[in-house]
């Protein structure tokens, strides 16, 4: 689908979902690394290629904001998705300033097709 191999860092605590997202991710034809954590987010963002990055908000060691706003700042060419069942995740995402964001439980086809802009570059700004 992509002529240059695009690699997504998944970064899901819920390891159902974190599989559905890969499993999705591969069949558009993206490289996946996963992760559970804050902590492997910066340590993957500073080892590996990273071309856009889908995060679980809640997360088993607290909510991203810190690991979202330090990779915004570091990586600002690289997209985000946040992914979430907050009841408040509108006013978290404009507050992080996310590239795009869904709201679990999501549609498949919602997922993909917000990937598919993040990586195609026609959605830089938050809904």
């Amino acid at each position: 689908m992509y002529d240059d191999e695009m690699n997504v860092l998944v970064c899901e605590d819920d390891p159902g979902i974190q599989d559905l997202m890969e499993i999705m991710l591969e069949d558009m034809d993206f490289e996946v690394m996963k992760c559970d954590n804050q902590e492997s987010v910066k340590e993957l963002m500073s080892t590996e290629k990273v071309d856009i990055v889908i995060m679980d908000y809640w997360l088993s060691d607290g909510k991203a904001d810190d690991v979202i706003i330090e990779t915004k700042k570091k990586y600002p060419e690289v997209p985000i998705l946040v992914v979430s069942a907050d009841t408040n995740l509108d006013e978290v995402v404009k507050k992080l300033e996310v590239n795009d964001y869904l709201k679990k439980p999501f549609d498949i086809i919602e997922f993909q097709s917000k990937i598919k802009e993040l990586s195609d570059g026609t959605n830089n700004s938050s809904n």
